[in-house]
């Protein structure tokens, strides 16, 4: 019997980067309504950098277009990061651009997951809950950490010293979280 471990929602450190102040307040009510209790926000790639490494959230929730930059080049830097639990901090690009090439650039750069704008609250916990109870796989590509694959189990969302402290052995080229 496989069991499934779930991180409570309660327990996710959540950032959204996005650039319409709006929708950042919009996408934290959700958040809050569906329990999760720490929620930063920023506007812009630096800011979701300084984020990302200061303060390494669980999951970050990225818009592709930043104010003139590409959310990708925030991924790029999250993932060639030299601290695993910043390279390996669940990303999910939420996003109106939605053709191919953005898609597979998302997906080629190491996103966890890609949802289309407008966003429900139904879609956002389903795909935080995924997050929260599925392990998974990161394989180093190119000095980039991607998602490999992942598998129910343990859930990758889990603080970020947990995350560096069990990917500290074995093979170098794999973290499993």
């Amino acid at each position: 019997m496989t069991t499934s471990v779930f991180v409570a929602l309660d327990q996710l450190r959540v950032a959204v980067v996005d650039d319409n102040a709006y929708f950042r307040r919009l996408v934290r009510t959700m958040l809050t309504g569906l329990g999760v209790r720490q929620v930063v926000e920023a506007a812009t790639v630096e800011e979701g950098w300084q984020v990302a490494t200061q303060q390494t959230p669980d999951v970050l929730l990225v818009d592709w277009n930043l104010s003139g930059q590409e959310g990708g080049t925030l991924l790029d830097r999250i993932r060639t990061h030299h601290d695993l639990g910043v390279a390996t901090m669940a990303v999910v690009f939420v996003s109106a651009h939605t053709d191919k090439r953005h898609v597979l650039a998302a997906a080629r750069l190491g996103a966890n997951d890609f949802i289309v704008k407008p966003l429900s609250p139904r879609v956002l916990y389903e795909r935080l809950k995924r997050l929260s109870t599925n392990r998974i796989e990161y394989v180093r590509v190119g000095g980039r950490l991607v998602p490999g694959r992942s598998a129910p189990g343990r859930a990758p969302a889990q603080p970020t010293a947990d995350r560096r402290r069990k990917a500290g052995g074995g093979d170098p080229g794999v973290v499993f979280l």
